[in-house]
């Protein structure tokens, strides 16, 4: 989507030695997304996630991450150096000294990390600590609640705006779990 908009895009990855991994990669390409960021494995297969929806409306994914879970620090550190990005989208798939190493790059050349938490591995919070994350806000023009659902949510109409707006965060990890400051 963000390649589609104009943004050039770039991403850090690894296929295996198989057929699902090399169509990934086409579609990639096909998308004029710069894949130079993706090394190839030949002793592994590539990475899989399976996404289920449950009756509660909650997903759920079985991940088995392949070689993405082949990614060194070197690796990130090269690719990192070589693009230069501003910003930096992921999520907690890489192994931890790699993921240390994107966020540690990340900050050292101002990049904006933006981190989709998932599939919330339980060093999480190590990776976290000092993190500075931004709450983007909306300004509410109107908002009507319409009814309460079954699930105990509610029904909601709402006209909002954008903004430029956000509070800043900062994780500090603590012995009853991640404090926000």
């Amino acid at each position: 989507a963000a390649v589609r908009s104009g943004t050039d895009v770039a991403i850090l990855g690894a296929i295996g030695n198989d057929d699902f991994g090399r169509q990934r990669l086409a579609d990639l390409e096909l998308d004029h997304v710069d894949v130079s960021g993706v090394t190839r494995i030949h002793d592994v297969s590539s990475g899989v996630a399976l996404i289920t929806l449950e009756d509660s409306g909650e997903n759920r994914i079985a991940s088995v991450p392949g070689a993405t879970g082949r990614i060194t620090p070197a690796h990130v550190l090269a690719t990192i150096e070589r693009l230069l990005p501003e910003t930096i989208l992921t999520t907690l798939e890489l192994p931890f000294d790699s993921l240390s190493t994107l966020f540690e790059a990340g900050r050292s050349i101002g990049a904006t990390i933006i981190l989709n938490a998932t599939p919330e591995p339980a060093q999480f919070e190590a990776l976290a600590e000092g993190l500075l994350v931004r709450a983007p806000a909306k300004l509410n023009l109107s908002l009507l609640i319409a009814g309460k659902r079954p699930d105990g949510f509610h029904e909601i109409e709402t006209v909002m705006a954008k903004t430029d707006w956000y509070d800043e965060l900062r994780i500090e990890p603590e012995p009853q779990g991640i404090d926000l400051v």
